[in-house]
């Protein structure tokens, strides 16, 4: 007989048992199984946490930033723009979408950003004063250097596709 299971004898006192909630986690949000899946994405929907996600650049993982930002405005600036637009004036625009964004912001590319400037958004990461909720996306791991190894791991959350 499955003990775990058998019903207690009549009159014995039963001692109630609590089971903690299955936290979800980022992982789950990747995981094969559908329920996961929703809970994880729906804890991060509700969460203040930054998030990294990792995976080729391309629609899905689009479509996973905004699946996280839930009805929050995405707005994203991409880190390939930095050679074109020029260190200090994406920078600036980086760091005033950080302190007056209302919505996710989503920091694309990261691992095209000069280390110099990885150490920036890994302070900003882990900082206080943003306003907007910072998502950062990078290419799978392909041998990353020290300095973006660091840079994801300041955030909360991992998603990898």
């Amino acid at each position: 007989m499955d003990t775990e299971h058998a019903r207690p004898e009549p009159g014995a006192v039963v001692q109630p048992t609590t089971v903690a909630p299955r936290t979800a986690t980022a992982a789950d949000a990747c995981a094969v199984d559908e329920p996961s899946r929703h809970l994880a994405r729906e804890r991060l929907r509700t969460a203040s946490s930054t998030v990294a996600v990792t995976g080729a650049p391309g629609p899905a993982r689009s479509a996973l930033v905004r699946d996280i930002a839930g009805r929050l405005e995405v707005t994203r600036i991409d880190a390939a723009d930095l050679a074109r637009e020029g260190e200090q004036s994406w920078i600036a625009r980086m760091v005033e979408l950080v302190l007056t964004h209302e919505g996710v912001l989503t920091i694309e590319n990261v691992e095209h950003l000069p280390p110099p400037q990885q150490v920036v958004l890994g302070r900003i990461l882990t900082g206080t004063a943003a306003r907007a909720r910072l998502v950062i996306t990078a290419a799978p791991d392909t041998g990353a250097s020290p300095t973006l190894t660091s840079l994801l791991s300041r955030c909360v959350d991992h998603l990898e596709l």
